[in-house]
């Protein structure tokens, strides 16, 4: 893993996410990280793996294009256009038809402890 905290935040959004590779999470996510996501609070590893697996699961062509990255310090932030075809569960919402979502989003992070 990256000790640069702006390398390491490519990192998840690039070889976790578009290249799909989960077995990375145990290395790119510290055992005391937090996650905020619209239904709370994860923890570590097997909260990104929660995540990951959710989203994954209702879009499986997920894809995300970074359009700005803003780094200083430990703080990166990263904004985002994510793409998918809607094809399975999201937080109880079972996709009406299969339809492919756009949208821009911004991902916020402190890494004090990169490695």
């Amino acid at each position: 893993m990256t000790a640069n905290p702006k390398q390491l935040a490519l990192q998840i959004i690039e070889d976790l996410w578009n290249q799909k590779t989960p077995a990375l999470i145990d290395t790119l996510y510290a055992a005391n990280c937090t996650i905020h996501t619209p239904d709370g609070v994860l923890h570590g590893p097997s909260g990104a793996t929660q995540l990951y697996t959710a989203y994954t699961t209702a879009f499986p062509d997920t894809h995300y294009t970074v359009e700005d990255v803003v780094a200083e310090g430990e703080r990166v932030v990263i904004r985002f256009t994510f793409a998918g075809t809607h094809r399975g569960d999201l937080r109880g919402a079972l996709p009406l038809r299969v339809s492919r979502w756009p949208w821009r989003e911004w991902y916020c992070s402190a890494l004090p402890k990169a490695k």
